[in-house]
């Protein structure tokens, strides 16, 4: 099997954000030292009310190296009296599609991008040249 995807979104009630994070902090730290570990990201919710205030998405190797990683160091860690607090929801995904910037990749056949380009008299009938902001600053969109 091929890199796995694991999403872990908590419930953190009003007001506990600050320890929530401090805790998290400290497992992120211990599994970012384990074999197959590839990255993660935290995010935060932007609305008050969402269900989930916090959603971890983390890239492994592969499913062996996460499992291996969940082991006695880990449970001392997240088996903690005050983690009880914090409820996790946690689904392993693989990759389908990706998206990088214009860049589409795609493991699975049939959700690969065609290779059709826009035609000239398509991008006419567009009206005037659009435009996209990027990270470099504002200029004319295209497609690769």
């Amino acid at each position: 099997m091929s890199a796995i995807t694991v999403i872990n979104s908590f419930e953190v009630p009003a007001g506990r954000e600050g320890e929530f994070l401090e805790l998290w902090k400290e497992v992120n730290a211990y599994m970012q030292t384990k074999p197959g570990y590839l990255g993660n990201k935290l995010h935060r919710a932007i609305a008050p009310d969402a269900p989930f205030q916090f959603v971890h998405v983390a890239q492994w190797a592969s499913m062996a190296q996460f499992q291996g990683a969940h082991d006695r160091g880990f449970r001392e860690l997240v088996d903690q009296a005050v983690w009880s607090a914090f409820l996790s929801h946690r689904a392993l995904f693989e990759v389908i599609h990706e998206v990088q910037g214009w860049r589409v990749s795609s493991p699975e056949p049939s959700l690969r991008p065609s290779t059709a380009s826009f035609e000239p008299s398509h991008a006419d009938s567009l009206g005037p040249r659009s435009h996209i902001r990027t990270s470099e600053g504002e200029g004319p969109s295209s497609v690769r």
